[in-house]
């Protein structure tokens, strides 16, 4: 019976370090960033909706946060997310991705998948230009057609590149 209560702390411990925390995720460096024509409140249903993801309005008025972990993808270059989708004003917003890298600090970042990217990001990029979306709210459309949007070089903060879609 005494090694019941030590055996029992020390499985707590090891549970409480392997949980990730909202704000750990917000300070990790911008993978991706869009900006849209709409409401941010609807942009952020569509998002969480089509991730299956948590969602938690920030202090901030007309702030959300699309997070969630995802298993079984440390190999392709993440283990949580979060999409944080804000106003700017009354009728534009933009929405940006971090992620948490699988590598341990100190060691070369794991590259994010093409498949990852595809898998979290591009129901963003659907969210912010389909109309079809919850309400009524269109992505803007720079030069040709799609969402204006950032993609910080080998998606970990290096070397901006500007693409339209």
């Amino acid at each position: 019976m005494t090694l019941r209560a030590p055996v029992v702390c020390g499985l707590a411990f090891l549970a409480s370090a392997c949980v990730v925390r909202l704000e750990e995720i917000q300070r990790q460096p911008l993978v991706r960033a869009l900006f849209f024509e709409g409401s941010a409140r609807e942009v952020a249903t569509c998002v969480q909706q089509r991730l299956g993801a948590k969602l938690v309005s920030d202090s901030v008025p007309e702030r959300f946060v699309v997070y969630d972990s995802v298993k079984g993808m440390s190999a392709r270059g993440l283990t949580h997310y979060a999409i944080t989708i804000a106003a700017q004003n009354n009728e534009q917003g933009y929405a940006e991705w971090r992620i948490m890298d699988p590598s341990p600090p100190g060691y070369a970042r794991t590259p994010l998948s093409y498949e990852a990217t595809q898998l979290i990001w591009h129901p963003v990029e659907f969210c912010a230009r389909n109309p079809s979306r919850i309400g009524a709210a269109r992505a803007r459309v720079p030069a040709a057609a799609g969402v204006e949007q950032t993609i910080f070089g080998d998606d970990y903060g290096e070397n901006p590149i500007t693409e339209s879609r």
